[in-house]
């Protein structure tokens, strides 16, 4: 099976070893390839995926800056990636599948922890890709109330905004009220570098 992620400055990715760890895992030969575009044209992108899926890629994953881009080049685009507007992953098959697991794994993960219970007053820390897509799956959720914390309020502005037509009750959370805000939420989600340290994975 031919994999690979496709982004900018993914050199010390660990995507490779995972994927064939994996692989291993359920007896399934992986390769695993990095295209890093960092000095490629903008149009380099379209070429290259039609490039993989003509040389038997099974699929690709996405990355920083291209989720959002790449859901043009799709055939079809999954509720996943329809709801948050970017894609993490595509499938070549006959045609071109676009999906954002970020989004469909943590509604399994929730489901699975939580069963049938709603989200209550949930506050979100960095909205990046990743923060992005698991507020739309929040929403997907029935969450009773969403805050949003980042430190780019435009972004943070302009997320509401999608959230609120979706019938979502949001809000931006200003840093400075966080310490005497944080006891009164009912579950904190991290998307930002901080408190993520690195594994040593011991071989």
């Amino acid at each position: 099976m031919k994999l690979g992620l496709i982004g900018h400055n993914i050199a010390t990715s660990q995507a490779p070893d995972i994927h064939k760890r994996l692989g291993e895992l359920f007896g399934v030969s992986v390769s695993y390839e990095l295209f890093d575009l960092k000095s490629k044209k903008e149009s380099y992108l379209s070429d290259l995926i039609k490039e993989l899926k003509m040389s038997g890629f099974s699929g690709v994953n996405i990355t920083f800056p291209f989720k959002e881009k790449v859901i043009k080049f799709a055939d079809k685009v999954y509720e996943s990636a329809f709801n948050v507007k970017s894609a993490n992953t595509l499938i070549f098959q006959k045609n071109i599948v676009a999906h954002n697991t970020d989004y469909s794994g943590f509604i399994k993960s929730y489901d699975f922890h939580f069963k049938k219970k709603k989200p209550g007053k949930i506050l979100i820390i960095g909205i990046g890709g990743v923060g992005r897509a698991i507020s739309f799956a929040l929403s997907s959720l029935g969450v009773l109330e969403l805050h949003i914390l980042d430190t780019d309020n435009l972004k943070g502005e302009k997320l509401l905004i999608e959230l609120k037509e979706l019938k979502i009750n949001c809000k931006l959370l200003d840093h400075k009220k966080l310490e005497s805000a944080i006891s009164s939420f009912d579950g904190i989600i991290n998307y930002t570098p901080l408190g993520h340290y690195d594994l040593l994975v011991v071989h």
